[in-house]
């Protein structure tokens, strides 16, 4: 069971086509990998998030899965507590077909009619796994026969890692790779760590030692004159028409097989916030500013305000200091409109939100 995000998100003002790449990656599969897909992509073209989960877990649940694979581990988490949830609503779905509870038009109920059609035994199966749970469905006992589960382990999108060790105990977890849509720029070869030796197949790579970089320094280094332990900067030159290209990351050299660096990676550069994929940049959040606090003339003691990422509760916690004033500031109207801002400039924060992969 993989789960890509949409191939296709929307269309430039030029025409051309913006979206996840693991969405365009699962659409174009080898056809013998694509039989092997417990979801078929359809799914993941629907834009009701719960409706869209709810048809995951409802094929995933009729097929014995052997290995899970998404970027950001908040999405099994979420599905995992979406069944806790919606267990009736998906057991009502497999014993009479459809998605009973949700009102469709007359071609799309056809759809998915024909997609869940009813399944008792499965439905059977999963209610007795719960009743075993003593309400509680139990994955492993469930899918018994899963081997693996790849997730980005590093990073802050490795901050509900935990939550999903708890849910699947023992499992060994792989690493997806440090790799983006420019470039794929490690290979992992050891379970559960993010490490992954350099894919120096793949492209040309330059380093800047972060603590040079951070002090106004270009000069690089190669591979060759890489130290263990140290951070950097990367920067790549590939086929795919990218010519010393700073991506804004940093990575960490943590050894080396033979003369190839392990690497792993550690974070955005700076100016960058990323608990979930969402890549949030400062100027978005200036910009959220601007439309959410300074277009209402909120009374503010000074202009900073300070964005932290809590990563306990899977969310942004948002300070202002706010100046004494006559009229009252409706603080949750004030959030609700700088989250709102912050959706309308990132796409990818809107989707985390949106899913509940962030609070």
């Amino acid at each position: 069971m993989a789960i890509p995000g949409k191939a296709i998100e929307f269309y430039s003002e030029g025409g051309i086509p913006v979206g996840s790449a693991s969405g365009e990656a699962y659409k174009s599969a080898l056809w013998f990998i694509r039989n092997k897909y417990a979801v078929p992509y359809d799914v993941f073209e629907i834009d009701d998030f719960k409706l869209r989960y709810l048809l995951i877990l409802r094929f995933a649940l009729q097929r014995k899965l052997s290995f899970l694979a998404t970027p950001n581990s908040g999405t099994l988490v979420r599905l995992i507590s979406l069944l806790q949830e919606e267990s009736e609503t998906i057991l009502r779905s497999l014993y009479d077909g459809g998605l009973p509870g949700y009102t469709f038009e007359p071609e799309q109920e056809k759809r998915i009619r024909k997609l869940c059609p009813p399944d008792r035994k499965t439905a059977n199966r999963l209610l007795k796994n719960i009743n075993s749970g003593g309400g509680s469905f139990q994955p492993l006992q469930y899918w018994d026969s899963i081997q693996a589960i790849a997730v980005w382990l590093g990073g802050s999108c490795g901050t509900q890692v935990g939550a999903l060790r708890t849910l699947f105990p023992g499992i060994p977890l792989r690493d997806l790779g440090y790799h983006a849509s420019e470039a794929r720029m490690t290979m992992p070869v050891s379970d559960n760590t993010s490490e992954g030796l350099l894919a120096t197949d793949n492209n040309f790579y330059e380093f800047i030692p972060v603590h040079e970089y951070e002090a106004g320094s270009v000069a690089t280094c190669t591979i060759a004159e890489l130290e263990a332990g140290q951070e950097y900067h990367i920067v790549i030159t590939n086929s795919s028409g990218l010519y010393r290209y700073d991506i804004g990351d940093i990575v960490q050299v943590t050894g080396f097989h033979r003369q190839t660096p392990i690497v792993r990676f550690l974070r955005k550069g700076r100016d960058y916030s990323n608990m979930a994929g969402e890549k949030l940049h400062i100027n978005q959040f200036l910009e959220a500013k601007r439309i959410a606090v300074d277009a209402r003339c909120v009374p503010l003691r000074d202009d900073r305000f300070l964005i932290f990422p809590n990563q306990d509760a899977f969310c942004y916690d948002l300070f202002f200091e706010l100046a004494p004033s006559e009229h009252s500031t409706d603080l949750k109207e004030l959030a609700l409109e700088f989250d709102m801002s912050l959706k309308e400039l990132n796409v990818e924060y809107a989707s985390k939100r949106d899913s509940g992969r962030l609070n």
